[in-house]
Order: structure tokens, then C-alpha cells, then sequence
């Protein structure tokens, strides 16, 4: 279990346990307590599940695992134990959860000794599930003899001691958990470097850090096996942020696969910019364009690059590729397409300064009288159409933020902004100020309704 926080990342809250013990159950009444629901990721894997929520006003990433069985019961009962064991050694928080109203089972105490051995058990909770059932106290006690120190008996299905096992989470991830309030002191750009196995980052991180550059120092990242290296390029200082070496040798079983995706969540979630590194020989696997959809949920800078360029053969015609991943990842249609070769040294200059370019881009900043002519402009060329027979009205808009740009449209009812119309006011402010490489926010809120909580917080402060 990962013991060492980092600041930067968000802490991971994993529920394991036996199949049909409420796993799952548990979970939607987690995701359903707290209402501050960040995003949805589907997971790589069967039976995986992430969701950001909100725990005490502390984020985390709440993981639903598949059940643990005896090899054999089920077909992915393999790749679901593999993934098992990465949970064990990435979770901050692990639940295990037991069904209260039976006694233990085989299969229980097999996973208790797994825990054991695993993890740190000062960071294991123990949740007896099912504790609506009559005999449920009584045979949780059977439980206890497991010598967990947190332990609590919940009800999924009708919410009983939930917020007792919420308290519990929170008194045990770190308190200094500020992802989206780090500031760096020092003009650095955080590039990440992610991909599947064997699709040559480590390579092209050897080729990058051979270029012109001063190494800084050596600092282990925030995931078992990721580093940060730090290095100067053209005047500007770079954090590289690498998951290269995560794949075991030997091994392509589905749980490396989901290690390899939550390696480049985290890599995503402390970058400026990311590099998506695209195998030339199988360009189109859905695992990849996953990736880049988290890197557009976190507003992130996107750099598609092509890799092993040099083995292209007279089979491949690589402009074909390249209009059919044009095509594949049309919705980041603003992400550059970079063909790299680290044998070669081919593209590492290009990728590195359009990394420049694209945290130029993020850092852009508008004035407001400028923006509002612009919009204004836009509006009046191509005037919103009717949603259940309402006309959208802009009052006015500012750019609340940089890096991303955050842009705030101030509206009569945001119900009224189709997603075509917010979709064609991106590309209007594409077309004049041109966000290369990055992804903008446009935040839509109701004037009046805004207006109203500007008031009573007014009229609170006064009371106060």
C-alpha cells in the first residue's frame, strides 16, 4: 500500500472483498452520499469502476474492484486478482468489506492474509456490509477476531452507519490533500509522458533527456514505478513526468493494463501538458483514446505523438494513419499530431516546442471588454436558436482563470445553451485567439440566479 503522500495526488479509496458481499452496492451509496461528483471513468478492466467524489471536503478517487473467487469460478478471475494486488500497492485507503450476516468464509480469510501481507493494516477498514439483517451484530463479532483496527457494520441498501465509515476515511487520508491548489514556485512545465506497454515512452524519455539538456535532479514520483526528472530545454524548465517500465516482463494480463492506465491518471492529473504516445503498428486501441479523453476531462495541454516512425514500412502508409487518428480522436481536434522516432531522435525538438507553445497558449489572458466585443461579434453572425422555445441571452463574459483559460458566460438560463451553440462559440474563439494544443473551460451560469448568492452572502457577512 502506498504509504508516502504526495500533495499532488489525489488519494486513492479502493473497496475489496468476495463477490456478493455489497461491494458495488457500497459503492453507489458512497458516490450517491456525496454529491460533489468531479468525473466518471469507466475502468480498462472487468469489474473496475472510478469515481471521483467528495469525502469531508477532501477528494478522492473511490475504485469499485471485482470480487475475489477461486481461480477457476470465473474466467477473468486471473486478470481480476492481478489488478487486486496493484490496488493493494497503490490504495491510500482500503475498505474491506464482508457480508455482516453470515459467518467468514474461505474466501474471507484467504483475503485477510493477502491484506496482511500487503498492506499496511493501520489504513485497512474493515466494513461489516448487510448490517440491517437481525443476526448481523452477532456474527460480525466473528469478524472482529481478524484484529482490524477500524472496523464499522454499514447497510448499503438502507444507508445505516455510512457516515461513520465516511468519518473513518477521512481520519485516515492525509489532510494536506490541495491537487487544485499546488502553485509552483518556479516557471516549470509538467509534461507527462504516458501510453501502453512496450510502446516505446522509455525510449523517447532517453532520447528527450539526451537533447541539449542539463539534468537538475532525480525525484521519485508519486507511483511505485514513475520518476520525475527535471531538465532544461531552450531556456525553460521541464519536470518530466515518465510511467515508463510498468509493464512486469512477461506479462500482458489485464490487470497491468489497468496499472498502466491509473499510472497515466496520475501522471495526467499533475501535468501541464501530456504527451500520448501512439504505437505507428496499432494506433487505434481504445485504451489510448480513454487517455486522452481523461486528459481533456482534467483541461489539460494534449500532444498526439506517433511513435516508431522509423519502422514504418511500405505496408503502412503513415498519412493514412494520420487521417484515420485525425478522425479517431476528433473530439481533441485542436491536439497536434507529432511523428517522433527515439531511434532516429525524430521529433523530440518538434515535442518539446510545441510543449512550449501549448503552456504559451494556456497561459493567454483576454481583457474583458476585448472578449465581450468578440462574443458579441460571434452572437450576432450566428444567433442562438430556440431550446423548449427560449432564446439564450449572453449578458457578459470573463475569463476567470489561466491554465487552463476558464472563460464565464454569464447567461439569461444556462438550460438555454445547447451544446451545438457552446460547441460553436469554442471554435469562434479558436478561430481568433487559437488555444493550441490545450483544452479551455467555459463555465455557464445563470445571472440572476448568481447574482442572488452574491446577495445573501452580502447580507451574511453583515450578520456576521
Amino acid at each position: 500500500m502506498n504509504n508516502d503522500h504526495d500533495p499532488q495526488k489525489i488519494p486513492l479509496v479502493a473497496l475489496v472483498g468476495r463477490s456478493n458481499v455489497g461491494k458495488s452496492a457500497l459503492y453507489n451509496r458512497l458516490i450517491n452520499k456525496n454529491k460533489s461528483i468531479v468525473e466518471d471513468i469507466a475502468g480498462t478492466t472487468r469489474d473496475l469502476l472510478e469515481q471521483e467524489i467528495k469525502i469531508n471536503d477532501k477528494s478522492v478517487n473511490l475504485l469499485d474492484t471485482g470480487g475475489w473467487l477461486k481461480i477457476g469460478d470465473d474466467f477473468f478471475q486471473e486478470s481480476i486478482r492481478e489488478s487486486l494486488f496493484t490496488v493493494f500497492q497503490e490504495a491510500d485507503v482500503i475498505i474491506f468489506v464482508v457480508d455482516g450476516s453470515m459467518s467468514p468464509t474461505n474466501l474471507d480469510y484467504e483475503l485477510v492474509d493477502i491484506i496482511r501481507k500487503h498492506c499496511n493494516l493501520d489504513r485497512v477498514i474493515l466494513a461489516g456490509n448487510k448490517n440491517d439483517k437481525k443476526q448481523s451484530n452477532y456474527v460480525f463479532n466473528e469478524y472482529s477476531k481478524f484484529g482490524f483496527v477500524n472496523e464499522v457494520t454499514v447497510s448499503a441498501y438502507h444507508a445505516i452507519n455510512i457516515h461513520k465509515l465516511i468519518d473513518l476515511i477521512d481520519d485516515i487520508i492525509p489532510d494536506n490533500n490541495s491537487v487544485n491548489t499546488q502553485i509552483n514556485e518556479v516557471n516549470m512545465i509538467d509534461l507527462a509522458i504516458v501510453g501502453r506497454p512496450n510502446v516505446g515512452k522509455s525510449s523517447l524519455v532517453n532520447s528527450m533527456l539526451g537533447f541539449e539538456r542539463v539534468i537538475v535532479s532525480d525525484i521519485a514520483g508519486t507511483t511505485r514505478d514513475a520518476i520525475d526528472t527535471e531538465f532544461n530545454y531552450e531556456k525553460n524548465i521541464f519536470n518530466l513526468i515518465d510511467t515508463a517500465g510498468i509493464r512486469r516482463r512477461g506479462k500482458i494480463e489485464k490487470g497491468i493494463e489497468w496499472k498502466s492506465a491509473l499510472q497515466a491518471r496520475t501522471a495526467i492529473s499533475r501535468s501541464d501538458v501530456v504527451i500520448l504516445l501512439l504505437d505507428l503498428n496499432d494506433p487505434f486501441v481504445s485504451q489510448d483514446s480513454h487517455v486522452a479523453s481523461y486528459a481533456l476531462e482534467k483541461n489539460k495541454g494534449l500532444i498526439l505523438a506517433i511513435s516508431k516512425c522509423d519502422v514504418a514500412s511500405d505496408s503502412i502508409d503513415l498519412q493514412n494513419v494520420i487521417r484515420i487518428i485525425i478522425n479517431k480522436y476528433r473530439f481533441v481536434p485542436w491536439a497536434p499530431i507529432i511523428q517522433t522516432s527515439a531511434v532516429e531522435h525524430k521529433g523530440r525538438k518538434e515535442l518539446l516546442d510545441a510543449a512550449i507553445e501549448i503552456t504559451r497558449q494556456r497561459s493567454i489572458r483576454i481583457e474583458t471588454s476585448e472578449l465581450n466585443s468578440f462574443i458579441t461579434e460571434a452572437v450576432n453572425k450566428n444567433p442562438p436558436g430556440l431550446v423548449r422555445n427560449r432564446r439564450l441571452k449572453i449578458y457578459y463574459v470573463t475569463q476567470a482563470e489561466i491554465n487552463p483559460p476558464n472563460f464565464v458566460f454569464f447567461v439569461n438560463n444556462s438550460e438555454n445553451m445547447h451544446f451545438s451553440y457552446k460547441r460553436y462559440l469554442e471554435n469562434e474563439l479558436r478561430k481568433k485567439y487559437v488555444f493550441y494544443g490545450t483544452s479551455i473551460i467555459m463555465t455557464i451560469k445563470d445571472k440572476a440566479l448568481q447574482e442572488e448568492l452574491n446577495k445573501n452572502e452580502f447580507e451574511l457577512l453583515e450578520t456576521d
